[in-house]
């Protein structure tokens, strides 16, 4: 499904753990705002601009939440720069919503 790819893997070709991450930031904007990040993009070629100029995270970044900076993170374009771990996003969640 075009609409769940990853930076890394639209221009370079590969996943890493950081993919799955991204993924589930997908999976929480859509959780925490009842549509999907990419709505309205027709084809994969409007998917694959969409990610490489970054508006998933644009997007999560105007949440008025404790979730937004959480999925902004997890939305980041190159993967260093994602949580590493499955546990850091927990962790994050716990201290930004269940403090």
């Amino acid at each position: 499904n075009p609409k769940v790819l990853t930076p890394e893997l639209v221009t370079a070709g590969y996943t890493t753990r950081q993919s799955d991450l991204y993924q589930l930031g997908l999976l929480m904007f859509q959780m925490h705002e009842g549509r999907s990040i990419m709505d309205g993009l027709a084809d994969s070629a409007d998917v694959t601009r969409y990610i490489a100029e970054g508006t998933p995270r644009a997007h999560a970044e105007a949440l008025r939440s404790p979730f937004g900076p959480v999925i902004a993170k997890l939305l980041r374009r190159r993967d260093a720069y994602r949580y590493q771990s499955a546990r850091e996003v927990w962790d994050d969640l716990r201290q930004r919503v269940w403090r």
